[in-house]
């Protein structure tokens, strides 16, 4: 689960995409959920794995270590 709160209306936007981006090739992964808040800022990406070693792989993962820096600018 990753968790973002963006600055403005437009930002949630972009942090949407970017997580719909990010999802589409990582291994191991079943199942996505990303939720915006409405009428608020904050984004929840929530990901199903098909075994806890596919869930740790991926969170320690540089591809994960990219979401976040590409989230936080938003």
């Amino acid at each position: 689960m990753s968790i973002c709160e963006a600055v403005t209306d437009d930002a949630v936007k972009e942090i949407v995409s970017r997580m719909q981006d990010h999802v589409k090739d990582i291994p191991g992964l079943i199942g996505h959920s990303i939720l915006a808040e409405e009428g608020g800022r904050m984004v929840i990406l929530v990901t199903d794995w098909r075994d806890r070693q596919e869930c740790l792989r991926y969170h320690a993962s540089r591809d994960y270590r990219r979401l976040v820096a590409e989230t936080l600018q938003c």
